[in-house]
């Protein structure tokens, strides 16, 4: 296990998971995959992401149920960041993922690199 930040992507396309990974992987991280919110939420139990990118619509257990119950767990004190990573590009879908304390709202298709460059800014915040 390296000291690299771990990031949890949580989307049921498999397409957008391996793009992620690999994306994440490449920039240093250290990463897993989820197909589903439930499998997230279970995980997360057991080892805390220093970030976590989520998807919305999903089987079994869809971003908004897993913020809610991810919201249930972690305080603002300890709270991992959330980046959502959806098609869905509604202004009242973006407010919503606000309100859950999503951090940033990504709407599909993005750029990886762009991705990357906002982790970056997320885990490594520059002071001012």
């Amino acid at each position: 296990m390296t000291n690299s930040p771990y990031i949890m992507i949580v989307d049921d396309d498999v397409f957008i998971r391996k793009l992620v990974e690999f994306n994440v992987n490449k920039a240093g991280y250290t990463s897993e995959v989820f197909k589903n919110g439930f499998a997230a939420f279970q995980a997360i139990q057991k080892r805390r992401p220093d970030c976590i990118l989520l998807d919305v619509m999903m089987p079994v257990m869809d971003g908004f149920e897993f913020l809610d119950r991810f919201n249930d767990v972690f305080t603002d004190d300890n709270r991992p960041p959330v980046i959502l990573l959806t098609a869905r590009a509604q202004e009242n879908d973006a407010q919503q993922a606000r309100q859950k304390g999503v951090l940033h709202y990504i709407t599909k298709p993005f750029v990886p690199a762009e991705l990357i460059e906002l982790i970056d800014t997320v885990l490594h915040p520059t002071d001012e």
